[in-house]
């Protein structure tokens, strides 16, 4: 089962054809037969027999990773490899997928190797859990072991990165960058671990085998103490009572499908407001909207008081200067033909006052605070990894020096670190800048990280809304609890001031 379903499901067949397909192949059922069996496997995933009519296009997300699930299935396998399964699902979606997962497991008898970077959910599917770095396993074990009590350093920096639902805590990202490839004549980690000592360079560390059945690739593992951590917990802001942005009764509409009903909501001046939600929920068309990429149906978005057109196209210069917006995925908002240096200098030739020396000091100062080298300038976005084409994505929007910038889910499908590492940019902008952030995910442990106030949205509607902590600690709306009841995550582990080293 392939992380794009793209290479799961054929665009232009309906469902039934692809596991009617599969399954004369690999079953030699005739039509009949395979469109009863199919509708046996759609039932097993929650897919109704419906979805056989369709083309993927017409299905959501989750329905998509669950029909690919259930097509996966259907030779009756004895093993299914499944690589990022749940990227870019909402929590619900997540949880339905997961769950047909274990149902699987357990009343198959499949063995699963279940290829991740959500440790949280790892933590809930997971028996055991290997974890590669550089091309090599450097620590196995019972996944509660692992992660509760790691032995490797990289394994405590991926945990250092994770955000929690369940308390409020600052993520640290991995300084440095990994290799890329195995590395000759020393530990690939030793590059990026705060523990390294002469020892982990003189040569290629053994995968050697400790208590309880685990394997851990560190020449220091037995003096290392990494189970407790440094308190992560993230201080509460100052609620600012100053307002950025107001968006007033505002109804979005694609054709005679309404998107986003009578939503209201306020960013504070200088905070992070979250809007959280499933997929569907409408968060990313009234984030469009706001950002003028959306004419809304009716209704009112002021900025810093002032009424902004409903038509994008009668925004002035300056509004549409004010506002900027990083989207999901850079991949594809960033333009494949020009290099970086082409981008950001077509941004501030349109924002930035004064003259060439001016703008080019405004990129230097940007580019340094998002931790890219100048020598990104003369790159392509396709020679960029992943978080660098993102900080790139921010970099964009936070030259123009905004009033606000909309991210809309701008840590999706990154790794845990890379993901600790935007958010660390992203706070250290805004506290530099003053910006305020609408900050759109359906990742609630992120929010819970980051932001300061955050509206549930549900079906086009806002059905919560309070300040983070509140909403947290005591959901008042249903819908509101059963997301924060559906989100993975590792219980946290009691603080202690720092890394603690035993004896050697």
């Amino acid at each position: 089962m392939p992380q794009e379903i793209g290479g799961a499901l054929h665009p232009t067949y309906r469902v039934r054809t692809q596991f009617r397909e599969t399954l004369r192949l690999n079953a030699g059922l005739d039509k009949r037969a395979a469109d009863r069996r199919a509708a046996e496997l759609l039932a097993s995933v929650n897919v109704a027999a419906a979805a056989l009519r369709r083309y993927p296009h017409e299905l959501s997300g989750g329905q998509l990773q669950r029909v690919a699930l259930a097509l996966a299935l259907a030779p009756d396998p004895e093993v299914l490899v499944l690589d990022e399964p749940t990227t870019g699902l909402d929590v619900n979606s997540q949880q339905q997928v997961a769950t047909v997962l274990r149902r699987a497991v357990r009343e198959r008898g499949v063995a699963a190797l279940f290829i991740s970077h959500d440790l949280a959910l790892l933590s809930e599917v997971a028996d055991d859990v290997a974890v590669m770095y550089a091309g090599e396993i450097v620590e196995t074990g019972p996944v509660a072991a692992v992660l509760h009590e790691p032995r490797h350093p990289y394994t405590r920096a991926l945990l250092n990165a994770v955000p929690s639902p369940l308390e409020a805590v600052t993520t640290e990202g991995i300084p440095g960058v990994p290799p890329g490839r195995v590395v000759d004549g020393e530990c690939g980690f030793a590059a990026r671990c705060p523990h390294a000592a002469a020892s982990c360079r003189a040569a290629v560390p053994a995968l050697a085998s400790i208590e309880d059945g685990r394997t851990v690739r560190c020449v220091r593992h037995r003096e290392l103490s990494l189970t407790v951590v440094a308190d992560r917990r993230r201080a509460a802001s100052e609620p600012d009572t100053r307002t950025a942005l107001e968006v007033v009764d505002v109804t979005c509409a694609y054709g005679t499908t309404t998107a986003a009903a009578g939503v209201s909501l306020r960013v504070h001046e200088g905070s992070v407001t979250a809007l959280v939600g499933e997929s569907g929920s409408g968060k990313s068309t009234l984030g469009r909207a706001v950002a003028g990429l959306l004419r809304p149906v009716s209704g009112e978005i002021r900025l810093d008081g002032e009424p902004l057109p409903l038509d994008p196209r009668r925004r002035t210069v300056e509004q549409r200067h004010h506002i900027q917006l990083i989207f999901q995925n850079p991949s594809t908002s960033l333009n494949p033909r020009r290099t970086v240096g082409d981008l950001l200098r077509h941004v501030t030739s349109r924002f930035v006052e004064g003259d060439r020396a001016a703008r080019d000091e405004a990129i230097a100062q940007t580019l340094a605070a998002v931790q890219l080298a100048p020598a990104v300038l003369d790159r392509y976005p396709g020679q960029l990894s992943g978080g660098q084409r993102q900080r790139v994505a921010i970099a964009a929007a936070f030259v123009a020096r905004p009033r606000l910038v909309v991210c809309d889910e701008i840590t999706s499908g990154q790794d845990v670190s890379v993901q600790a590492a935007i958010l660390a940019t992203l706070a250290d902008l805004r506290r530099r800048l003053g910006t305020s952030v609408l900050f759109i995910s359906h990742d609630l442990g992120v929010v819970r990280s980051i932001a300061d106030h955050v509206y549930v949205m549900r079906h086009g509607r806002i059905v919560e809304s309070g300040r983070t902590e509140e909403v947290y600690g005591a959901p008042r709306d249903e819908y509101t609890r059963s997301l924060l009841d559906a989100v993975p995550a590792i219980a946290p582990v009691v603080p202690s001031e720092a890394v603690q080293e035993r004896s050697a």
